[in-house]
């Protein structure tokens, strides 16, 4: 069967799902993020849990938002990388910023394609570029930018 219906995903999102899922999901951040210095700086994954995530087959149906939370936050916030902890020191890997994880939220909702067009995307993205300490070794072909006429490979 080729219909449409076929092809429609199948966990339908709607306005309320959004927000009740997406309110779940600020709680789990929120604590999450401020309850970081309660705990060890690392924890290394378990054998068993890595074995389990190295062997478990590709799931052969979708999984309710609410399982996946409850999976991220039995399997996945116990063991950071630690760099959002306020005794890790690290050289290259920075905290989370807070305002950084919401923004990220705001641009995965957008999904945008920063390889051309005219879009705001694209111009908030020159506009980044432009402002970087690095934009002349950028206009100089050391860093990829992303937008159209800015696309230069090292």
């Amino acid at each position: 069967m080729d219909s449409a219906d076929s092809k429609r995903p199948p966990y339908q999102w709607s306005e309320e799902e959004i927000r009740r899922v997406g309110h779940r999901v600020v709680d789990v951040l929120a604590r999450y993020l401020c309850g970081l210095d309660a705990q060890p700086v690392f924890r290394p994954v378990p054998e068993e849990l890595a074995q389990h995530f190295a062997n478990e087959p590709f799931p052969s149906e979708a999984s309710s938002p609410d399982a996946l939370i409850d999976e991220f936050v039995k399997q996945v916030a116990p063991y950071p990388f630690g760099n959002g902890h306020p005794r890790f020191y690290g050289w290259v890997n920075t905290p989370p910023e807070i305002i950084g994880v919401f923004a990220e939220a705001l641009a995965a909702a957008m999904n945008p394609s920063c390889a051309g067009g005219n879009h705001a995307a694209i111009h908030l993205e020159r506009r980044s570029c432009a402002g970087s300490p690095n934009w002349w070794e950028c206009r100089r072909g050391r860093w990829a930018c992303s937008s159209a006429e800015d696309r230069w490979l090292p």
